[in-house]
């Protein structure tokens, strides 16, 4: 039986201190029937002469230059480009574990599923592959999944989908946070989804990244999003209420953190979270796996004790 084809999509942006280590940990992938798929999304730096070198090494690289329109301009094209069976993103100062590829489409193909995921991390050191660590989530507790603290969450780099799922599907352009929409959409529409409950993603967060940027109203897409998801998930899935509010705390608290620690106004956002914090108080204390205790007892202070947490704050401004 003839192996489909699957398209990997990176997008590229001023990115030549990393690139080289991503494409060959894409060039390296023990599943060789990819067509490899290189946005060039106006690059400045030397990014794109690295993309014509690759090119011309390996014939399985289409090179693509485009205007500068941001990452998920970039995914869009590459959806429109790619002619495989199966679609994959790996951000261009990422890595992926050598056998990313092929455990993704095995578990699909042996599933029956329309899209698989792995567990990232942001350690090298960890990324690792193991046998027989397969799970088949149906659609209900894959979505509750992807407010998870830790896990696959709401990354679209570390995933596969089958084509046909991004019809009347597309990531938001000019926004932040840009894969969480899609990602629930995506999740809704596929239904059963296969998890391979080990880091295969290695995620990078460097300096000048979407997750490191300064604060803007940008940063608002965030709770945008999470809103969304979370809105639309409790429609559909009443009785996992519970992870899915935790979950979102764990994201608000994270917008909270960034905006407090940049000086932003952002008082109704701090008001709003700690209504939520108190009204769901129970559920932190409970002890759930989807939410680390670290996070849990920052909820706690940032509610109860908004002096202390706010001196934590300051203290860290001054590093």
């Amino acid at each position: 039986m003839e192996k489909p084809l699957i398209s990997m999509v990176v997008p590229i942006y001023n990115v030549e201190e990393y690139l080289k280590e991503c494409l060959d940990s894409i060039l390296g992938q023990t599943y060789r029937n990819l067509e490899i798929i290189l946005i060039n999304d106006g690059s400045t730096d030397g990014s794109f002469s690295i993309c014509e070198e690759y090119a011309e090494r390996d014939d399985r690289i289409r090179l693509i230059s485009k205007k500068n329109g941001g990452l998920a301009s970039a995914r869009n094209r590459g959806i429109k480009e790619a002619k495989g069976d199966y679609i994959g993103f790996v951000d261009s100062d990422d890595r992926i574990h050598g056998k990313f590829v092929e455990a993704l489409i095995h578990a699909i193909l042996l599933n029956g599923c329309e899209i698989a995921t792995s567990d990232y991390t942001n350690n090298l050191k960890k990324l690792k592959f193991a046998k027989n660590c397969n799970v088949i989530l149906e659609r209900n507790d894959a979505i509750s999944g992807l407010l998870d603290d830790g896990g696959y969450k709401c990354f679209a780099c570390n995933k596969l989908f089958k084509r046909t799922c991004f019809s009347g599907i597309s990531f938001p352009e000019g926004e932040l946070f840009e894969d969480i929409i899609p990602m629930y959409k995506l999740f809704n529409k596929a239904g059963r989804i296969a998890y391979i409950k080990c880091p295969l993603y290695y995620y990078r967060t460097r300096k000048g990244s979407i997750s490191r940027a300064r604060f803007s109203k940008g940063n608002y897409h965030l709770i945008k999003s999470i809103d969304y998801l979370l809105r639309n998930a409790l429609e559909d899935n009443k009785n996992d209420r519970d992870r899915l509010m935790l979950g979102y705390l764990s994201y608000y608290m994270g917008f909270v953190r960034r905006g407090m620690l940049a000086g932003a106004d952002i008082e109704k956002e701090i008001k709003r979270l700690r209504q939520l914090v108190k009204r769901n108080k129970r559920n932190i204390y409970i002890k759930h796996s989807n939410i680390r205790n670290l996070k849990k007892l920052e909820l706690i202070i940032f509610s109860d004790f908004p002096l202390m947490y706010s001196l934590i704050i300051n203290i860290i401004k001054r590093f």
